[in-house]
């Protein structure tokens, strides 16, 4: 099981790399999903418009939180998702999901 989850980092980390650099000056970061007949987003031709939203992580004036709560999320419902036969490369992007409001 970890040995898997170790597999599974360097996709999130690539992800999360390239998504680090475009983080908003809000902090926020939206955890997302393929949509269903979607490639792998983190392979060339992966269409991340065809995305499902999952959480979203709006810690006030954290950031760095934010960024690596969604990304170890991100490897652990990776990783969960291999039991089934849909298997999903999970993603966060950086911003709050449009249309999203606070509770």
């Amino acid at each position: 099981m970890l040995r898997a989850t170790i597999a599974a980092l360097p996709v999130s980390l690539a992800l999360s790399s390239a998504t680090a650099a475009l983080a908003d000056a809000s902090g926020v970061y939206a955890l997302y999903r393929p949509g269903i007949g979607n490639p792998d987003p983190a392979t060339v031709g992966g269409d991340i418009t065809k995305k499902v939203f999952v959480a979203a992580f709006d810690e006030p004036d954290a950031a760095e939180y934010n960024r690596e709560n969604c990304q170890r999320s991100a490897a652990l419902f990776t990783e969960y998702s291999k039991a089934f036969p849909a298997k999903l490369v999970y993603f966060c992007l950086p911003g709050r999901e449009p249309g999203l409001t606070d509770f």
